[in-house]
């Protein structure tokens, strides 16, 4: 059961590791991943699919062309258009909720200057409150008994962001005005809401707030976080940890306890990192289906004189699982992946212009709203109802 997302990096002020690396488009082989995973069903061919093999699932992202995004909500595979053409915008999560579907993202005036968090109801728009600031970003958000509950940060000036989270609609502070702070993932169990971010001062602070209230994330300092669930009383909280010499780490918290996942990875078994080559590693959500954790991400080793080489990730109550890349793919943007009821789901593109699908390996073609098959997909969220 999904019960957390992730939020995504927001655009403000970088870390150091983050600068030489998000730059970079995110590569991925995620058939590979899941048939490492015993996921894949052998000796089925991916053209073969039927009508109702995306029957529950929800995928939302951006079709971009030339400087103007479209979101766009694919509803048991059926693509939905969400803006228009001439403008802006940007899709983060998706939720259903009985009948309702829900998408929450941001949509930018003609400059790009600002934004302002919005959540789509059934193709609805309602622009979040955000008192006084020109501008706000939404990161994430959950459904849970009909409430609507969505995290990002309200820009008071450029670079001085401040938490926040809205409850169907109405906005609530996580911090105060003068301590500069990232809402990134959110998640509710019973009568108690969980968010996950960062805390800025003299160095970056991963940060869990309960109801309100703040606990820094023991070795959470000069990272990131990206997602939480919350399942049978436990907190998970997945992000990153920056290592002198090493680069980035993947992390767990669980109830507040760090597991380091690392960052090492050779397809071919062999230690060939040196002077110029570093390997970062980047959890992007959390799955907890029954007794099994999962988290899903992407693996990047950067050579400074050969560029970047990605992967697909998965770990499984802490065991790292990658193969390589799958043959004729080059890369594509934001692949994102959720595990459900032991099925594994993720969505991405095969080419600059195939989105794509793929469940438990087999591969599931995503079409397009008319007058947008030109245009190029990035997946930013998946949900399996």
């Amino acid at each position: 059961m999904r019960v957390g997302r992730r939020g995504r990096f927001v655009g403000l002020e970088m870390t150091r590791f983050h600068q030489p690396l998000r730059a970079v488009a995110r590569f991925a082989c995620i058939a590979a991943l899941l048939c490492c995973c015993g996921f894949v069903p052998r000796g089925k061919h991916a053209g073969q699919t039927q009508a109702n093999e995306l029957e529950g699932v929800y995928v939302v992202g951006t079709l971009y062309k030339r400087g103007h995004n479209v979101v766009v909500v694919w509803e048991n595979g059926v693509p939905k258009q969400l803006t228009d053409k001439k403008g802006y915008a940007l899709a983060e999560a998706v939720s259903v909720c009985g009948g309702d579907v829900y998408v929450v993202g941001n949509v930018y005036d003609a400059d790009r200057r600002h934004s302002k968090a919005t959540v789509w109801k059934n193709g609805v728009p309602q622009v979040l409150e955000t008192g006084e600031a020109a501008s706000s970003r939404a990161t994430a958000m959950v459904v849970s008994n009909g409430d609507v509950y969505v995290v990002g940060t309200v820009l008071q000036t450029r670079f001085k962001p401040r938490a926040a989270l809205w409850k169907n609609g109405v906005l609530t502070w996580l911090t105060d005005e003068n301590t500069p702070a990232e809402a990134k993932a959110v998640a509710v169990s019973d009568a108690d809401v969980y968010v996950a971010g960062l805390v800025y001062g003299d160095t970056t602070m991963a940060t869990l707030w309960k109801n309100g209230v703040p606990q820094s994330l023991p070795d959470g300092e000069d990272g990131s976080v990206d997602a939480i669930a919350v399942s049978d009383g436990t907190v998970y909280v997945t992000g990153t940890a920056f290592r002198d010499g090493t680069g980035t780490s993947a992390m767990l918290w669980c109830n507040g306890m760090p597991t380091d996942l690392g960052n090492e990875w050779y397809p071919d078994g062999i230690n060939v990192d040196g002077a110029n080559v570093h390997n970062e590693c980047f959890p992007d959500g959390i799955s907890v289906d029954g007794a099994d954790v999962y988290i899903t991400g992407w693996f990047l080793k950067y050579d400074y004189d050969k560029g970047a080489d990605g992967h697909a990730v998965l770990w499984k109550a802490g065991e790292f699982r990658e193969l390589s890349l799958l043959p004729g793919i080059s890369y594509f943007f934001g692949p994102v992946m959720i595990v459900s009821d032991g099925h594994v789901y993720a969505a991405g593109q095969m080419d600059w212009r195939t989105a794509m699908v793929w469940k438990d390996g087999k591969t599931i073609p995503l079409s397009r709203p008319a007058g947008l098959t030109r245009y190029v997909p990035q997946f930013f969220d998946i949900f399996v109802k």
